[in-house]
């Protein structure tokens, strides 16, 4: 069976099944250019064989051995294939004839991706589709050069357990006069010319079940630029729920989160589920907990069974309404426990550190706010906000950015250790790692 049968097997039986997770793929056995037919064109992969090891573990492996006598950072690396359950993808073309897939190496002229190996098949099946109902439907596609054309890209997200796509839109055009909130539905007379046919197409196969929409989200996005999405509190209206439910359900770790798609999520949440249960084992039994950069509050809501008390923050009002979904869907005993406070990293130090002996963070790829590295940085005895901090977990997305504050904390007066760190391959084929550093104080 050649990889394209196998892809398209997959994708049959997702839809017949609706498995949870991805069929998983022995990693050192899997050579993507022989799993998918797209490796050698496609830019999104650049790794072949040995999915679990990328190059930039070797450097990682020698940082920490060299200047944090770290011995070993063994690697962790979940399914080689199906794992993408989160994808932005370029729609470019005519309406015609509209491509989705991503952009070739160095260009803005969109490569198909069909049988994606490492995409999960339904999200594989709904781009397929999508592109014959705007086909059908005649939607005119983004055009960079004259700047017309309505759709320019799409985001889907795969809800695990139904194995259906929430859709975004994203269309070259102003919101609507109506536009409110991003939960706020837009009236139909409202919507640009050519999205009605489109959305009427999508709602006539949601209504008949056998499809692979979970929900329709339009956000409106006439700028110039070459963001996809902005998540920005200022875009606030311009999302728009079309059809569906406005939230798909994860349950992540122990815990259930909801996620519109304004929000922030893993692209591969079987594999981050290993960084979730990580992180809860270093956090010591009665722990006073704080989280920064918290998101949803994946990582810090994981720990609540074994702490005392969990104080998670981050800056994006976005956040609001899924963090308290996330925080009512707790078991009755354990809500009293935790908190969530809408604050800026570099402010949430003096908000939210005094009293918390354990800090997680989980920043973004520039690494930890200067403010904040600062604070960790200073002798316990200044009596600076993080004085009581003992623990510290960082999960980095950025490798550079992680090298250069680990460097800086533990050549720092504040006393810090790295325990251990671990390096989780959350996007095999590529050459990245996600990386799970434990500091102590000693």
């Amino acid at each position: 069976m050649g990889p394209t049968a196998l892809v398209l097997l997959c994708t049959a039986r997702a839809r017949q099944a609706r498995p949870s997770a991805p069929v998983a793929a022995l990693v050192r056995t899997v050579d993507l250019r022989q799993a998918c037919p797209h490796f050698e064109a496609c830019p999104g992969c650049s790794v072949a064989r040995r999915l679990d090891e990328p190059p930039v573990l070797e450097r990682a492996r020698a940082f920490f051995r060299a200047e944090c006598g770290v011995a070993d950072v063994p690697s962790v690396c979940g399914a080689a294939t199906g794992w993408r359950t989160h994808a932005k993808l370029a729609v470019r073309g005519t309406a015609e004839s509209p491509r989705i897939g991503l952009f070739k190496a160095r260009s803005h002229d969109v490569l198909e991706i069909p049988h994606c190996a490492v995409q999960h098949p339904a999200i594989n099946e709904g781009a397929a589709e999508l592109a014959r109902l705007m086909a059908s439907a005649r939607t005119t596609v983004y055009d960079e050069a004259s700047g017309t054309g309505l759709v320019r890209y799409v985001q889907m997200s795969v809800e695990r357990a139904s194995a259906t796509v929430q859709l975004v839109l994203v269309c070259n055009a102003p919101p609507p006069p109506a536009a409110r909130a991003p939960s706020a539905h837009a009236p139909r007379s409202a919507a640009p010319r050519g999205l009605d046919a489109l959305l009427e197409l999508l709602a006539e196969r949601m209504a008949h079940g056998a499809t692979v929409w979970h929900s329709v989200w339009v956000h409106f996005n006439d700028e110039r630029r070459n963001n996809i999405i902005s998540y920005a509190p200022s875009t606030a209206g311009r999302w728009r729920l079309a059809l569906g439910a406005p939230t798909v359900r994860e349950v992540v770790g122990a815990r259930t989160f909801e996620f519109p798609p304004f929000v922030f999520r893993q692209a591969n949440l079987d594999a981050f589920e290993a960084i979730v249960r990580q992180v809860a084992d270093a956090v010591p039994a009665g722990a006073a907990v704080a989280e920064l950069y918290a998101g949803v509050g994946i990582l810090g809501l994981n720990c609540v069974e074994r702490a005392l008390s969990v104080r998670c923050s981050d800056v994006n009002p976005h956040l609001d309404a899924p963090v308290a979904a996330a925080l009512a869907l707790l078991p009755p005993e354990l809500r009293a426990r935790a908190t969530y406070t809408r604050v800026d990293a570099a402010d949430a130090a003096a908000a939210e550190l005094p009293g918390a002996d354990t800090l997680i963070v989980d920043p973004p790829r520039k690494g930890l706010d200067p403010a904040l590295l600062r604070e960790l940085c200073a002798p316990r005895a200044a009596g600076g906000a993080a004085r009581d901090v003992q623990l510290l977990a960082y999960v980095s997305c950025g490798y550079d950015a992680l090298e250069r504050d680990a460097r800086a904390l533990v050549g720092g007066g504040g006393g810090w250790v790295v325990r251990s760190a671990r390096a989780h391959v959350l996007f095999p084929g590529a050459d990245h790692i996600e990386t799970v550093a434990v500091l102590e104080r000693r």
